[in-house]
């Protein structure tokens, strides 16, 4: 609840969690034969406190132009292997999909006073 998203990975020190995800979906979908057109929607969404969103914990990780980046350059790294998944599957999907960050207050509007006091405890017993 407390933490950001990974950076990287061991192979791909700059390919992160959530360009890492939206090319999973495009993966997925590249696997299943299914355009995203075919889908009735796409999303990523990051979901965290305010307070982390406010600190900007995520910097500008959470945006279509970041996922793009880290995206072209993890399949730059493949000599030409995987550029037509990224011009076939990867860039329709990332047209398709939303990406954003949202606040768990923002969801919590409106629901009922145990889930909002329940999250109001996960707050103080994951502070850092």
């Amino acid at each position: 609840m407390s933490s950001g998203l990974s950076r990287g990975t061991k192979n791909a020190p700059d390919f992160d969690q959530a360009a890492r995800n939206v090319a999973c979906m495009a993966e997925v979908l590249h696997r299943a034969n299914r355009a995203p057109d075919a889908m009735s929607s796409l999303a990523f969404f990051v979901t965290a406190p305010q307070s982390q969103i406010d600190a900007e914990i995520f910097g500008g990780l959470v945006t279509k132009e970041s996922v793009r980046g880290k995206v072209i350059e993890r399949v730059a790294s493949y000599s030409g292997e995987r550029d037509e998944w990224l011009h076939e599957w990867f860039e329709p999907v990332l047209e398709s999909v939303r990406v954003e960050l949202l606040s768990w207050e923002s969801l919590l509007v409106g629901a009922p006073e145990a889930l909002t006091e329940f999250y109001a405890r996960c707050l103080k017993y994951n502070e850092r």
